[in-house]
């Protein structure tokens, strides 16, 4: 059975219990105020192998075990191949956020430019969305409207 956290709304007290999947309760009344106390994420436990403290994992692309990511990379810059794959990379969350942060300038500038064609418009939402998007991107789901 796994264990889960949860942490009182008004005192803060964190109270773990044991519950099967099927079981788990959406909140608990805390032990310490009666409050209600909702669920939290917390970091699952690991197991520390029996040589370096620290779990490993067999990389199949490099067929070694690797014990890190920085391990891995290490690895790979050796033998002079550029990984692929999902994993949080050197710069992947530095991309995801520089991703982000264009995708919400796009939607700002977008939003902007069809406020700028309803007032051009007199408040007629149909022209204003005419002019502020093609029909590829309506009929493609890029128009969400404003």
């Amino acid at each position: 059975m796994p264990m889960y956290e949860y942490a009182c709304n008004v005192c803060g007290h964190i109270t773990e219990e044991l519950f099967k999947v099927i079981e788990k309760p959406a909140t608990l009344l805390c032990e310490d105020c009666g409050h209600l106390a909702g669920p939290i994420i917390s970091v699952p436990a690991w197991t520390p192998n029996q040589y370096k403290g620290a779990p490993e994992h067999y990389d199949v692309g490099l067929g070694c075990v690797v014990e890190n990511s920085k391990h891995r990379d290490k690895i790979c810059k050796e033998r002079g191949i550029v990984p692929v794959d999902i994993n949080f990379g050197q710069h992947y969350l530095d991309d995801m956020a520089e991703a982000d942060a264009a995708r919400q300038n796009a939607e700002v500038a977008e939003t902007v430019r069809y406020n700028d064609n309803l007032k051009k418009n007199d408040g007629d939402r149909q022209k204003a969305s005419a002019e502020t998007w093609t029909a590829d991107d309506i009929l493609s789901g890029v128009y969400d409207e404003v």
